[in-house]
């Protein structure tokens, strides 16, 4: 819709629309939130619920072993996409046909946001963190074995379930580490690595590429990255802690 809006009136046009609907969207959403005046989130702690020293989060060692693979999905994907035309001439793909499995990407996303919230609450979080990514390993894996036009869209098919996944399996798993009382100091700061790892990503991609780095070879990279993250988050612990590491 983007690219056919710009196409009929221009970009600078398309970006003001695009401004429009964010500045109504955001005032529909204020519309409807509570005016009255609400308890800290802190006052809904359970009876019995340890309570968490305030020190630096980041000296939480639950969550420095889920950042790795938190942060994969962002980096990854962001990056490959940033450098998709690069991507294409490589594998001998038109850029065509690369833009029209977006379509596929964004309605794979959508159905799996709508299909693994059930399935995160039945499995919990924390035992689902070290598979979501593999999708998203398959994809590296045929992003490296193969030129074959079908690895368009089963890469960002795959792509797409998990970047879905990640999107709802972090909020609930910082839920189960630190309780709702901590969701916001939590998330604030994970957002922060997920801005720097996607602004991080199109650069040091970019970098290899300079240095004769192919994006085949990258894919290898972001594969082996995503087992061993994976596998460091097999080391959290769900325990709530009687005061922070």
């Amino acid at each position: 819709m983007a690219v056919q809006i710009s196409n009929l009136t221009g970009w600078r046009i398309a970006w003001c629309l695009n401004a429009a609907i964010l500045v109504a969207g955001v005032a529909v959403a204020l519309m409807f939130l509570p005016r009255g005046r609400e308890a800290p989130l802190r006052k809904f702690r359970k009876r019995g619920e340890a309570v968490i020293k305030e020190v630096s989060i980041w000296r939480n060692r639950n969550l420095l072993l889920a950042l790795p693979v938190v942060l994969a999905s962002p980096f990854i994907t962001t990056g490959f996409f940033f450098h998709q035309a690069r991507l294409a001439g490589e594998k001998g793909w038109a850029l065509s046909w690369v833009a029209v499995w977006f379509i596929a990407y964004a309605f794979t996303q959508a159905v799996s946001l709508l299909s693994f919230g059930p399935v995160i609450d039945r499995l919990t979080p924390r035992r689902l963190l070290p598979w979501f990514l593999m999708p998203q390993a398959m994809a590296m894996s045929a992003l490296w074995l193969s030129n074959g036009q079908w690895v368009t869209p089963f890469y960002l098919i795959m792509t797409g379930i998990s970047s879905a996944i990640a999107s709802t399996l972090a909020t609930a798993l910082w839920v189960q580490l630190f309780g709702p009382a901590q969701l916001a100091r939590v998330r604030s700061a994970v957002e922060a690595g997920t801005v720097v790892a996607s602004g991080a990503s199109p650069v040091i991609m970019g970098v290899l590429i300079d240095h004769h780095v192919t994006m085949r070879l990258q894919a290898m990279i972001c594969l082996i990255y995503i087992i061993s993250a994976s596998l460091i988050s097999t080391r959290i612990k769900t325990e709530v802690p009687k005061k922070s590491l």
